[in-house]
């Protein structure tokens, strides 16, 4: 995929850290008349937007040569300036339409500077721009080609229902918080190669129309395309997951189809239930080296007594319970993370949420272990209960809302197969 953006753009320093300060002499503009600004001077003062009263403001814009851009680079923006800036270039009051060319490369964006809504009629530019708060393009239409490269966003950032009429590029943009592109409409090539995504990221339900590469971008937590459309093709060579992308529900219609990295996805009709003698024998193996440590320890307790080493006696039995509950907590833990225990490992099981088969997590893995009291105190029934249970699902499976499957062939922590084939029902 070309970059229709390199030619004749100006090569800035891309370092998620760079502030206004770093720019210095590395401006490629002329700067301000205000000592120490270092943004782009507008008008015949020599001023730059941040640097005009209200009516100096107002002049200069209307003043703009016809097509000529707005340039906010490397302006500090807060909300109320932003606000007179939009003010000063719609037809109307409240019109919040931008019909020139925007520049706001290495600007600074304060808490309170939101975009929800605008409409840039023309080419818009945020080259090395830093969001030190929220970021906010909630319902914003880009009629034309808009760059996001190396943009920093410090705080959440929001493109829900936004609309990309032309090519969009947000090459190594760092997201240092949750970042959210629901429902958005990507009507040109988009570009998201080199991207860190920090925290939870959401595309649901966005829609490409065009080719999309998110090559050598790294999603450190939970990424979610459930019902996303890529209408032509979606590159994903070498993106990092920290955690496995979710694509449930999301359709891959170009040529070369679903990518690897999401061509596999749960198919939960037809994940097969774990039997209760397979569940029996893993819990079994579970219980087995806890029990192991226990009666070491309980040995070497009777050991120290019978050698009248009575002070050793209170400090076997309280180590062989520490060691027995950590061995427990750390095959609970895992299997939340992984969806498997030693047992369930061994006997080729995995603990899953009935709706979408992911692993549990830690918390649920410790929480439905504490829970299965309710499958011991009448008489042991929950215990039983999966023999004929529809889902096959204990007292605590049900409180908890997860479900014990086969994975035969183990390799991941779930079950995988063409996105084509995914129902998405689940036992829910």
């Amino acid at each position: 995929m070309s970059d229709p953006f390199s030619s004749g753009v100006e090569e800035y320093p891309s370092s998620p850290d760079m502030t206004v300060a770093d720019l210095g002499p590395t401006a490629s503009w002329e700067t301000c008349s205000t000592p120490g600004c270092v943004a782009a001077r507008v008008g015949h003062d020599g001023a730059c937007l941040a640097h005009m009263d209200d009516d100096q403001l107002v002049a200069s814009l209307a003043q703009l040569d016809r097509g000529a851009p707005l340039d906010g680079r490397g302006v500090t923006f807060d909300g109320s300036l932003l606000r007179r800036v939009l003010d000063g270039l719609s037809a109307e009051p409240g019109d919040l339409s931008v019909p020139r060319p925007a520049r706001f490369d290495r600007a600074t964006f304060g808490e309170d500077v939101r975009f929800d809504g605008v409409r840039f009629w023309r080419e818009v530019r945020f080259d090395g721009a830093r969001f030190s708060g929220p970021a906010s393009f909630r319902g914003t239409s880009f009629g034309s080609h808009v760059r996001f490269p190396s943009v920093s966003f410090d705080g959440p950032a929001v493109f829900d229902d936004a609309s990309f009429a032309g090519h969009s590029w947000f090459a190594a943009a760092t997201f240092s918080d949750e970042a959210s592109f629901q429902s958005a409409n990507f009507l040109g090539p988009a570009w998201f190669g080199g991207a860190t995504f920090q925290t939870d990221v959401h595309f649901d339900r966005a829609t490409f129309d065009q080719d999309v590469t998110f090559d050598h971008a790294a999603f450190r937590c939970h990424s979610l395309f459930t019902a996303t459309v890529f209408e032509r093709e979606a590159q994903f060579q070498e993106t990092r997951f920290a955690h496995e992308g979710r694509f449930l529900d999301a359709a891959f219609k170009g040529k070369g189809g679903a990518p690897p990295v999401a061509a596999r996805q749960m198919r939960w009709s037809g994940a097969i239930l774990a039997p209760w003698a397979k569940r029996a024998g893993a819990a079994l193996i579970d219980t087995a080296l806890p029990s192991v440590v226990l009666l070491a320890s309980a040995a070497l307790a009777v050991v120290a007594q019978a050698l009248q080493y009575h002070d050793l006696l209170p400090a076997f039995l309280v180590l062989g319970v520490v060691l027995a509950l950590g061995l427990m907590v750390r095959n609970l833990v895992t299997q939340g993370h992984t969806g498997q225990s030693l047992g369930k490992r061994r006997v080729g099981l995995c603990l899953v949420q009935q709706h979408d088969g992911y692993p549990v997590g830690p918390l649920i893995s410790l929480v439905r272990q504490g829970l299965h009291l309710a499958d011991t105190v009448p008489l042991l029934l929950g215990w039983l209960w999966p023999l004929w249970d529809e889902k096959r699902q204990t007292f605590a499976d049900k409180i908890v809302s997860t479900v014990v499957v086969v994975q035969a062939g183990w390799v991941r922590p779930t079950v995988f197969l063409p996105v084509a084939e995914a129902a998405g029902s689940g036992f829910s």
